[in-house]
């Protein structure tokens, strides 16, 4: 029967981090061959400690494989690593019910984990799952919502030591773009709900968590499709135009075939939904071309 070995401890921890990888994604968060990952990915999952599902990649019809850690995998790990503690049905990958939307986040992830390792002036720190927080958006009736962002990122220049703050909205076309209910899970009003979280200063309590000051935060909206990306888009100019002095500078959007192309630090993100203006980079004057492949 197959041994353990030190590495694999590596990617049970990541499978804990993501819940769910493709061996693309674990070959470029471990830094070796696909080939090498499949394999011993392959004999992790006949010892019973890593299991798999199908899921689509971007080329349609195409199925492959996302794998996650199993009960037995965890309790293996958590032998090891006496710190971890989490419980099995938070990060078990078999119960992910949306899956396009997490592995486009997750490919967000590797693609921020990969442009780091080429940016050294950068420092980056992402939250994700389960992050949750209120905002104030009806002063007439009181009403208060729960929006949960999908990733929370601060980018940080080490020579200036001056933080950067974003919110991530990972969008696949599940949800209305706008309702005459003003429904909570609706992107017009997701954005409503951040302009609210702004003036509200609420974003001030990532300054500890994350450890950098922030002056304000920029909502980067990352879609799967161009079409869809560019109905946001004209959703946010619209915004701009029915709600007389509405900021939406700080709405920055693309889409998953510029950021594999060029990478989450390349200039993909369009701001405000203008179209005509170059696209921009969340990395400012650190922009870097950093493929994921």
């Amino acid at each position: 029967m197959a041994k353990i070995n030190k590495n694999d401890y590596e990617l049970f921890r990541l499978l804990v981090e993501y819940r769910l990888l493709t061996v693309k994604q674990l070959s470029i968060l471990l830094q070796k061959s696909p080939q090498g990952i499949y394999r011993r990915v392959g004999a992790l999952c006949r010892m019973g400690l890593v299991a798999s599902r199908d899921a689509y990649g971007n080329k349609k019809g195409r199925p492959e494989k996302v794998f996650y850690i199993t009960q037995e995998g965890l309790k293996c790990l958590k032998k090891k690593c006496s710190n971890q503690k989490v419980k099995f049905e938070y990060i078990d990958g078999d119960s992910v019910k949306y899956l396009g939307h997490h592995m486009l986040l997750n490919w967000f992830r590797v693609g921020l984990v990969k442009s780091q390792r080429e940016i050294w002036d950068i420092e980056a720190k992402l939250l994700a799952y389960g992050i949750s927080d209120y905002a104030h958006v009806d002063t007439e009736t009181g009403q208060t919502v729960q929006f949960v962002p999908d990733a929370v990122v601060a980018l940080k220049d080490k020579s200036r030591n001056r933080g950067v703050l974003f919110f991530l909205e990972v969008d696949c076309g599940t949800e209305a773009i706008a309702s005459p209910k003003r429904h909570h899970d609706d992107l017009r009003q997701k954005v409503i709900n951040y302009q609210v979280y702004f003036l509200n200063q609420r974003y001030k309590k990532y300054e500890k968590i994350l450890g950098a000051g922030f002056t304000g935060f920029r909502l980067l909206v990352l879609t799967n499709t161009e079409q869809r990306f560019a109905a946001i888009c004209r959703l946010v100019r619209q915004m701009s135009t029915d709600r007389a002095g509405s900021d939406v500078d700080f709405i920055w959007m693309s889409h998953q075939k510029p950021m594999f192309e060029k990478g989450v630090s390349g200039r993909i993100w369009t701001k405000g939904g203008n179209t005509m203006l170059p696209a921009d980079s969340i990395f400012d004057n650190f922009a870097k071309s950093v493929p994921i492949r």
